[in-house]
């Protein structure tokens, strides 16, 4: 399954203003915002970017899919959930 961000959602890489490795995701109008950092910054840049989360993720982190599949699928679960990403369906 692939991921896109929704229109309402606005987001700020701390990485690209030197502020490290750490991901603001702001959902309008309502200015709820949220922190990401770590393996939740890269799933959820993976997945804005159309990638194969969870291969992705376990090429990075040195670990067979298989352990790493379900927490990337729950979290990107509740990414979806918080309407942070939302699945693409085309």
């Amino acid at each position: 399954m692939t991921f896109r961000v929704p229109d309402n959602v606005a987001y700020i890489d701390g990485s690209d203003l030197g502020q490290g490795e750490v991901l603001y995701l702001t959902l309008l109008p309502h200015g709820r915002t949220v922190r990401l950092e770590g393996v939740g910054r890269q799933i959820w840049m993976i997945a804005a970017e159309g990638g194969s989360v969870a291969a992705e993720i376990s090429e990075l982190v040195g670990q067979p899919l298989e352990i790493v599949a379900g927490g990337v699928t729950s979290f990107l679960g509740e990414l979806v959930y918080r309407r942070l990403l939302t699945p693409d369906l085309a």
